[in-house]
């Protein structure tokens, strides 16, 4: 995703799905939470993106916000109801 916002808006406009997945079950939540791109994860949250979701590691955006050190974006993910006792 590399935190092109307006890439992200145009997929999500043609009808991507948030919860599209890759080989390890990342969605674009979990990709943009790993990048810090907070623009994108706010965008995808207001597009109901799925903030409990979990990779073949069951690792959730929160998870992977946080082993990465943006602070911001687990923030934010706390904020729109990510849970931080999901194990």
């Amino acid at each position: 995703m590399n935190g092109h916002l307006q890439l992200a808006q145009c997929f999500l406009n043609e009808g991507v799905a948030t919860e599209t997945v890759n080989i390890s079950q990342n969605t674009a939540l979990h990709l943009a939470s790993v990048g810090g791109h907070i623009d994108i994860v706010r965008l995808l949250l207001d597009r109901d993106a799925n903030p409990h979701a979990r990779n073949n590691y069951s690792d959730t955006p929160l998870h992977m916000a946080c082993f990465h050190g943006n602070h911001q974006v687990a923030d934010l993910l706390l904020d729109r109801g990510a849970l931080v006792d999901e194990s």
